[in-house]
């Protein structure tokens, strides 16, 4: 399965396939020369690349699994971040570079600068319903926030909210499973920006065109992720 990109800002990105195949993943230039591959580097045995893009460049990414005689639905995964990292790691090139916390609930601050979009890790060590929201940090100016909670291992669409919270904040309430990694995605909302995700099968011929476009705002910002019960 073949997607076509072009970025409209310049920045790096992680490109990665969530999923339960073996899945590969291939960057390409508009020539058609190689610039990046990878095959394990992501959850379980799916692919994922940290690539500096181009503005108005374009890219061709390849998403193939390790077995050609294998059908299955596959998510690619276009982010517009470098995600938090955990301690030691100064890039993100592989999934388990990416923060993480474990708990039954668990508060977590950061900061979101220009053209930047968040995301880390939840592991929840107790099965029950979990409300994901974020909130105003101390005397900062509300931001208007969006979630999304994505599960690696499924190829269904994520879930995701922009203002349920109120006041211009995110909330999602949703059951989670005790030794499973979450991936809690946060950025400031807007229609036109974001994040993209797809899904195909891998079996059909298929080559898809599109526009992904990165976040840009002009101040920043200090959002809490909060999670209880």
């Amino acid at each position: 399965m073949d997607y076509n990109v072009t970025f409209a800002t310049s920045g790096t990105r992680i490109v990665q396939t969530f999923g339960t195949r073996d899945a590969y993943l291939y960057l390409y230039d508009a020539s058609g020369t190689l610039l990046a591959s990878n095959d394990d580097s992501g959850y379980n045995y799916n692919a994922l690349i940290r690539y500096s893009f181009i503005a108005n460049t374009k890219y061709m990414v390849r998403v193939k699994f390790y077995s050609v005689s294998v059908s299955d639905y596959v998510t690619l995964s276009i982010s517009p971040s470098v995600g938090i990292l955990k301690s030691g790691v100064s890039a993100i090139n592989q999934f388990d570079d990416i923060y993480s916390v474990t708990g039954s609930s668990a508060t977590y601050s950061t900061t979101l600068d220009l053209n930047q979009v968040k995301f880390f890790v939840f592991i929840p060590n107790v099965t029950k319903s979990y409300t994901i929201t974020t909130t105003q940090y101390l005397s900062n100016p509300l931001v208007d926030t969006y979630l999304y909670l994505i599960d690696p291992t499924i190829i269904s669409p994520c879930l995701y909210d922009d203002d349920s919270g109120g006041s211009l904040q995110a909330r999602i309430i949703t059951n989670l499973t005790a030794g499973k990694k979450y991936l809690i995605v946060i950025s400031a909302y807007n229609i036109t920006y974001g994040m993209i995700l797809n899904s195909d099968t891998r079996m059909l011929p298929a080559s898809r065109s599109g526009l992904f476009f990165q976040k840009e705002w002009h101040y920043l910002m200090r959002q809490m992720l909060a999670m209880w019960k």
